[in-house]
């Protein structure tokens, strides 16, 4: 610090207050410059630091990355419960099976239970008048399936009295007619007669039941069946033109068979009838003259003289009663054997 000169009292304040001025910038410039020089450092050491740190570890870092495993979180209580609820459930179906239940929704059938006797007849009516609608279209798929929806309403049906039960009965049978017709329209011969065989079961008086039937063995060509059903039906109804008229394609169809299987047994054995088959058949040697042809044996000609030379009948004449198919067939299998 300079010296006071009293001549120049001015002059060397001015110079003493310039001298401390300059004392202290210095003063305030060091201290400065070494906090920039230490920020520089710790930003240097920052920088190495993060290029260096793994990645995993600045994920972790990371406090926002926890959100994004929030959809993974389950609570422990929620599991416990999840749990409990799908044991029960198990148990309860396990439980149902033991004790003979189902799991199927019977709802529907719940409420069908519940009509009074009345409303379930009318409804099976009205199934029946719509199916009837659908049949005189030609629609039989559709027909079929309200007759068996009226046929579904009797099986929920409990009638108090004889009056109701005998309504239903009749709904019910009228509806196995119609859904057997439909079966028949649509080639589905087998459910076809299986309605029929519940018709005649549920009303054994009903002659339009055993024409059912009998249409439906027509067709499968079960024909000693289908006769004795169609005469079962004119018995009960002597005066119908359709169950007599189906009566007589039976017997027709009948009569063709019998005269197509004397045609091939015929043809089989070589036996025509004629004079010529009678002069070779004395032709033969005595034993085979004593025995008779198969044909002989099997109809019980044994008795017959070797030396008779009279015309050979026709088939059918060595019946007094037409013999029923079945047993025909099987007495060309026989034949075939011998052969």
């Amino acid at each position: 610090m300079a010296e006071f000169n009293a001549e120049h009292p001015a002059r060397d304040l001015l110079a003493g207050m310039e001298e401390m001025r300059s004392n202290a910038a210095e003063d305030l410039v060091a201290p400065a410059a070494a906090a920039a020089k230490e920020l520089k450092a710790a930003r240097d050491r920052m920088q190495k630091l993060d290029a260096t740190a793994p990645k995993e570890a600045r994920e972790r870092a990371d406090w926002s990355g926890a959100y994004s495993r929030w959809d993974d979180f389950e609570d422990v209580d929620d599991l416990e419960l999840k749990e409990k609820l799908a044991r029960e459930k198990r148990d309860a179906a396990l439980e149902r099976r033991m004790m003979g239940g189902c799991a199927h929704d019977h709802s529907t059938e719940q409420a069908i239970f519940d009509l009074t006797t009345a409303e379930k007849t009318r409804a099976m009516e009205g199934f029946r008048r719509h199916g009837n609608e659908f049949f005189r279209e030609g629609q039989w798929q559709r027909a079929l399936g309200k007759y068996q929806l009226a046929m579904a309403y009797f099986e929920y049906a409990f009638p108090d009295t004889d009056e109701e039960e005998r309504t239903l009965v009749d709904l019910r049978v009228a509806c196995l007619l119609n859904a057997c017709l439909c079966n028949l329209r649509m080639r589905q011969r087998l459910e076809a007669l299986n309605m029929a065989q519940q018709a005649v079961r549920e009303a054994p008086g009903n002659a339009k039941a055993y024409y059912r039937k009998a249409q439906v063995l027509n067709e499968l060509d079960r024909l000693d069946e289908a006769r004795a059903d169609a005469q079962r039906a004119l018995e009960l109804k002597p005066g119908a033109a359709d169950i007599r008229r189906e009566l007589n394609i039976i017997l027709s169809k009948e009569s063709a068979a019998r005269e197509n299987l004397t045609a091939i047994t015929q043809t089989f054995l070589h036996v025509d009838g004629s004079a010529a088959a009678a002069d070779d058949v004395s032709a033969a040697p005595a034993e085979s003259q004593r025995k008779g042809t198969s044909l002989d044996r099997l109809l019980g000609r044994r008795g017959q003289s070797s030396g008779a030379k009279e015309k050979a009948k026709p088939l059918d004449d060595l019946y007094e009663v037409p013999p029923p198919l079945d047993d025909a067939f099987d007495a060309l299998r026989a034949l075939e054997a011998q052969v």
